[in-house]
């Protein structure tokens, strides 16, 4: 009879345990994104839990960056790992506040999220795609803005008060 208690005791134990470190994993698929796209993903849970969130999501058209703000009341430890093709580009810990990923080529990208809780949490998280200009733009911006600023220089020179030659 006792050994009966200790083994229930210890199967009851085992499984408030299992139950305190589940792990919960949600795919957020975003599709296609591009030029001035826009969104969010969301997550919650209830009770002491570890999840293992995945967000996958392509690249169109030239290079682009992703950018937004991060709210996460209630989870601790929340970390993410940006994968191109499969390879690992930047990790690191997310804090409540913005985030951007910078000159992203066309591509299949993954954000891996990890992170726990004590009792209640959630996370949102917005994001915008912006292209990045080609070199060949800023070429031309820097050489328009020459041309201006040799264009005033010149109107500037011509505008100059000649002195009066006395006779």
């Amino acid at each position: 009879m006792k050994s009966v208690k200790i083994l229930a005791a210890l199967f009851l134990t085992t499984f408030a345990m299992a139950q305190a470190n589940a792990t919960t994993t949600k795919t957020h698929e975003l599709g296609v994104l591009g030029d001035g796209d826009s969104g969010y993903i969301a997550n919650g849970f209830v009770g002491p839990d570890t999840f293992s969130d995945i967000v996958n999501f392509s690249l169109s058209g030239a290079s682009s960056t992703i950018s937004g703000a991060f709210l996460s009341p209630g989870v601790f430890g929340l970390t993410y790992e940006l994968l191109f093709d499969g390879a690992s580009l930047f990790s690191g810990a997310f804090n409540a506040g913005q985030y951007s990923f910078a000159d992203l080529a066309p591509g299949n990208y993954q954000v891996l999220l990890n992170g726990s809780t004590r009792r209640v949490g959630s996370y949102l998280a917005s994001y915008n795609v912006t292209a990045v200009p080609e070199p060949e733009t800023w070429l031309m911006i820097i050489v328009g803005m020459g041309l201006v600023g040799f264009q005033l220089h010149r109107k500037q020179q011509s505008l100059r008060q000649q002195p009066l030659l006395a006779a």
